[in-house]
């Protein structure tokens, strides 16, 4: 063995050491991913961000939260650095786009810039690209909105990231949040448009869907084990809405074991890249 393969093999073996299993399957899809949808995906972590979005909301423009959301948090773990384009909106009354991930998309796909920011990335990704469309009456505009983008991206052959909406149970919601315009979402758009994410969100075609409509039941019911402890609502979503702390490591590794099940194709190419990337390693060395 040559010392540039030698150099090779030490230098895969020491990132081994400092990252999980899963990194391998997730790392590419996290390069430089656009974001898009509600308060959850804009990292909200305060009451003090819905106060500052509405405010910043009725001038036009879109406040970005004070804490990063899941995805960036794992951006920042991976690389050391943010840098993905998020454009999810803090408040849904007065935000431009009153936080519909469809019109989101739409108004920054109707620039160059942003369409090529798109095109480019390396995943489309969001916790909550729905919630207020089943929440605002707009249930066809998200069934449809789900069909046309789980279309796209498939045939793009790009990573998507979704989830489905939660049942909510106002009781465990902030009365600060209810006091702010928070809706429940319609139970039955909910049901209808779970179903059809379930029906055609699969890892296979790299569309990895996080079940947190499953997830905030249990959480609201007997609670889930996550970092030897057993946590409820409180625990995972501080305001009964919006995810703590803990509750963004908790989505954080609910994408990485999605993706470390069916690694997007960009993971499998970058493996195929070292493979082919032997033998000339090898050949290098031996002159």
């Amino acid at each position: 063995m040559g010392a540039k393969h030698f150099l090779i093999l030490i230098l895969l073996g020491a990132s081994a050491a400092h990252a999980d299993d899963t990194t391998a399957a997730y790392a590419c899809a996290f390069k430089n991913p656009v974001l898009f949808g509600a308060s959850n995906t804009a990292g909200y972590a305060s009451i003090w961000d819905g106060l500052k979005g509405r405010k910043a909301g009725q001038h036009g423009e879109n406040y970005r939260a004070s804490s990063l959301d899941p995805m960036e948090e794992t951006q920042q773990n991976l690389f050391g650095e943010v840098h993905s384009t998020n454009i999810a909106e803090v408040a849904a009354g007065a935000s431009p786009h009153k936080g519909f991930g469809s019109e989101q998309l739409a108004a920054y796909r109707a620039t160059i810039a942003g369409q090529e920011r798109v095109d480019h990335a390396s995943a489309v990704m969001s916790l909550d690209a729905f919630y207020w469309q089943t929440a605002e009456g707009k249930c066809n505009d998200a069934l449809n909105s789900a069909d046309s983008l789980i279309s796209e991206m498939k045939a793009k052959h790009k990573p998507l990231v979704l989830a489905t909406v939660p049942d909510e149970d106002p009781r465990l919601v902030s009365t600060v949040l209810k006091l702010a315009g928070w809706v429940k979402p319609d139970p039955a758009c909910v049901t209808q448009l779970n179903a059809k994410l379930k029906a055609q969100c699969h890892s296979q075609d790299q569309c990895y869907l996080l079940d947190l409509h499953d997830m905030v039941a249990k959480l609201n019911g007997p609670g889930v084990w996550f970092e030897n402890h057993l946590n409820r609502s409180a625990n995972i979503r501080f305001d009964g809405i919006h995810l703590s702390e803990r509750g963004k490591r908790f989505i954080s590794q609910l994408i990485g074991q999605k993706m470390k099940e069916r690694p997007p194709d960009c993971a499998r190419e970058a493996t195929y890249t070292q493979v082919a990337a032997g033998p000339d390693d090898l050949s290098d060395a031996g002159r």
